[in-house]
């Protein structure tokens, strides 16, 4: 298992340490240049954008995962001196509201994103790009994020969707079905299946079948009735949190108990518990250390206990791995901008061109690295993290392992 930093854990009072701008995102970018350029002795802004709110992920918890880190890194003493800001933007599942959070990020003087999710990044990306500001610790899921030089992705990325097809030819299966919403286009949806197939037939699998249904589909029964008419013997899922829920709810009222598994960004404890799935069934992997029994990890502790000292309430305090995401990509945009002479938007971007980051969080991320899959070039994580389902929360299950 990789080691990590040792990291000293001490609660962070939330109120006094972070500075926090709530983004209304339903206004244009004016004629002025944007700020994200200029220096000046007063706080760094970073922005978390993405479905805190909306019809498809309501995402909460990004935003207490982002504060808690602002917290840490102003409670030890910010940026060469200087408090950092927190610049929340909701674009409620809508990507015109994305596009103009892109905007506001550059008119307010943003220096750089910090682990939101979307499913709207190719809406958002733009204004980023036109403005320099990198999006640290982004989340793969539209084609933007593998393609945009200013996106550094972590998250859902290609070697999540491998890792997927990895764990359950480990486990046995031989034939599976890879269930995923059509998001960005039937071409895209099955060009990301297509990751959770190859390493599933390369690692001993024999059959590898396509499920794609709608991107607001909230009933999954007939998705997972198909594949296991099918002779589906386990199944693969690309979706997001609750759409996770609806295809495990499906596969229980089936009476099949087939081996699932899923990236380890869609799983949200709180959502989990309540199908009370027997333990075993159903395994995750993804690029983090994830809280859960037996965790000793103490960069997980400290982001636990940093949690906790937000004082926030319902799915707001989950500390799970969207809140973890947010968190670390504030640690990590520390990390590449502490020492620099100005702390800028293109000088952030600059280092983090070649920024070697262990946060203790994730296994060591080379962000120089040279990318494993050409077509998606800015997916530089290659280690994953095993993780079974206990009946009741995730448990880290084994060493990690590289894909491909």
């Amino acid at each position: 298992m990789t080691s990590s930093p040792t990291v000293r854990i001490a609660a962070v009072a939330s109120t006094a340490a972070v500075l926090l701008a709530t983004a209304a995102c339903g206004g244009s970018s004016s004629g002025k240049q944007s700020s994200s350029t200029k220096t000046d002795n007063g706080p760094i802004k970073v922005m978390v954008e993405g479905a805190i709110s909306g019809p498809i992920y309501a995402l909460p918890e990004m935003v207490t995962g982002a504060k808690a880190g602002v917290a840490r890194i102003n409670s030890e003493g910010g940026i060469n001196g200087r408090k950092l800001q927190l610049v929340v933007c909701d674009d409620q599942g809508n990507p015109n509201k994305g596009a103009a959070c892109g905007r506001q990020a550059a008119s307010d003087g943003v220096v750089a994103l910090v682990g939101g999710l979307s499913i709207y990044d190719d809406n958002l990306l733009p204004p980023l790009e036109k403005a320099g500001i990198p999006y640290i610790a982004s989340y793969d899921i539209s084609n933007s994020d593998h393609t945009s030089p200013v996106s550094f992705p972590i998250n859902i990325n290609v070697i999540d969707y491998a890792g997927i097809g990895y764990m359950l030819a480990k486990r046995g299966c031989k034939s599976a079905a890879g269930l995923a919403p059509n998001q960005g286009g039937e071409a895209i949806i099955k060009k990301d299946l297509s990751y959770v197939s190859s390493e599933f037939l390369k690692k001993g699998g024999q059959k590898f079948q396509n499920i794609i249904f709608p991107l607001t589909a909230t009933d999954l029964t007939s998705a997972v009735a198909t594949a296991i008419t099918k002779g589906a013997d386990c199944i693969a899922l690309i979706t997001g949190p609750q759409q996770t829920v609806a295809a495990l709810t499906a596969l229980k009222k089936s009476g099949k108990n087939l081996p699932a598994d899923t990236n380890l960004a869609t799983v949200v404890p709180a959502l989990f518990a309540p199908l009370k799935l027997a333990a075993g069934q159903f395994t995750v992997n993804g690029a983090y250390f994830s809280p859960g029994p037996g965790q000793t990890n103490p960069a997980v502790t400290q982001f636990v206990a940093d949690m906790k000292a937000q004082n926030a309430s319902g799915p707001a305090a989950a500390a799970d791995t969207l809140a973890e995401n947010a968190y670390n990509a504030v640690l990590i945009f520390a990390q590449a901008a502490k020492g620099l002479a100005s702390v800028t938007a293109k000088t952030v971007f600059q280092a983090m061109q070649t920024l070697k980051t262990d946060t203790g969080l994730t296994p060591p991320v080379d962000f120089g690295a040279t990318p494993p899959f050409a077509d998606h070039p800015r997916d530089r994580v290659t280690t994953e993290v095993p993780y079974t389902w206990t009946g009741t929360a995730l448990q880290q299950s084994g060493d990690t392992f590289q894909v491909p």
